[in-house]
């Protein structure tokens, strides 16, 4: 009896979840684009694009559903099945004005620069007072070359919206392109004003401050720059390469230390620290420097000239010639390597220098590395073994290798 109570309660709750799922009725399509956007806003890129997907697919003329599912697209870097979906919102509604704007954008990225015009230019055409249209098709004239072109639309962009920092930005981008450079310091300056916290606006002024003969004013925007945005790479390298200029080497190495930090790979710090190290005496340290900039970057003529120099005054002869042999193989104009060649001895007499000493320089260089290497980690225990194997290939070194202990030394200090 118990039994049979319960089996007729469970079929009872049986038909009363049945008939509660089938009251709630399927999503429209249109039901399926408000949930997706409600996704899309909340950040749930995935469920929206499968609700974007699945109004679609009941109804192929939601034309919203395929805008909103290639802006997705878009934000995920899928640049092809974006323009696909723009595309379709653009045949369904052809004065869809934020659909050619976005496509534009898309085949901006991609480099279509005469479609990205294009479609701009059909904004402009639905609506010449969409501010963002005129500098997107203005940077497009600009990436072109079309300088004119570029200024014309970004002065129309600040016309129309006059707080439009971007347009600001980017005008200040291209008077300074074309040596403008007090046009485009005061461009900049309205970008900074309208967007304080534009490291990018900072660090373009700082270069072209620098350019128009006002290092401490370069200086203040690139420190601004780098306090705003410290992982901006571009920052620190510009106000390295002033400070080298200015003859802080101390402070130029720092600046490519923190730009090795955040980007181990970037070739123009491992130069420019190089270029830096060389200009307070350090050769074996820059010659490292040079030696991984190459690596990064086998087609940087200028780093195997200033390694092939660093050779060149260490001994190794051959080792420089071939550096800036390959340096003209790059670069058939490169002055400095050509006047470095004709400093290297003949041939036959470096070929008969060798012979009287031979030195193994492949194993010197790989040692001076790896010891330089171990004194910037601070394992001079280490360093110092790699320097003593140096010593017994080439004692002549002992002068060069003291002296890059002793800047170590003071920049760890200094650092500190």
């Amino acid at each position: 009896m118990r039994i049979t109570s319960y089996f007729f309660s469970l079929v009872i709750s049986l038909l009363i979840f049945i008939s509660i799922c089938q009251a709630q009725p399927a999503l429209s399509a249109q039901g399926y684009v408000k949930r997706g956007y409600t996704r899309q806003l909340r950040g749930d890129l995935a469920g929206a694009l499968a609700d974007y997907t699945r109004a679609v697919e009941l109804d192929p003329r939601a034309v919203t559903a395929w805008f909103n599912r290639g802006q997705i697209y878009a934000q995920r870097g899928d640049r092809d099945a974006a323009i696909a979906d723009f595309s379709k919102a653009i045949a369904l509604n052809s004065r869809y004005a934020d659909a050619y704007y976005n496509r534009g954008l898309v085949y901006q990225e991609k480099g279509e620069l005469e479609s990205s015009i294009a479609d701009n230019a059909k904004v402009l055409t639905l609506n010449p007072r969409f501010a963002l249209a005129w500098n997107n098709r203005g940077l497009a004239r600009q990436k072109q070359g079309d300088l004119e072109g570029a200024i014309a639309d970004f002065t129309q962009a600040t016309r129309i919206e006059p707080r439009l920092a971007i347009a600001y930005y980017n005008l200040g981008n291209v008077q300074k392109d074309q040596g403008k450079l007090d046009e485009a310091i005061a461009d900049y300056t309205k970008a900074i004003a309208l967007n304080p916290r534009d490291a990018a606006s900072y660090n373009n002024r700082g270069f072209a401050r620098q350019k128009g003969s006002d290092p401490n004013g370069a200086l203040a925007d690139y420190g601004k720059a780098i306090e705003l945005d410290p992982r901006l790479v571009i920052a620190y390298l510009n106000r390295g390469a002033l400070r080298r200029q200015r003859g802080d080497s101390t402070g130029a190495i720092s600046d490519y230390n923190k730009v090795i930090a955040l980007d181990p790979r970037d070739s123009r710090a491992y130069y420019n620290r190089g270029n830096a190290l060389l200009s307070a005496g350090d050769a074996l340290a820059s010659f490292a420097d040079f030696h991984m900039a190459i690596e990064l970057n086998p087609r940087l003529a200028m780093a195997y000239n200033n390694r092939g120099f660093v050779r060149m005054d260490l001994g190794d002869m051959e080792g420089a010639r071939a550096d800036f042999d390959k340096a003209l193989e790059l670069d058939p104009h490169l002055e400095i390597a050509q006047q470095n060649r004709l400093k290297l001895p003949a041939e036959k007499g470096a070929q008969a220098a060798t012979a009287a000493r031979p030195l193994d320089w492949g194993a010197i260089f790989e040692r001076l590395n790896r010891g330089v290497e171990f004194l910037r980690q601070n394992r001079e225990a280490e360093a110092q073994r790699e320097f003593a194997q140096c010593l017994e290939l080439n004692p002549e070194l002992k002068d060069k290798i003291d002296w890059t202990i002793t800047l170590n030394k003071g920049l760890v200090t200094k650092q500190k």
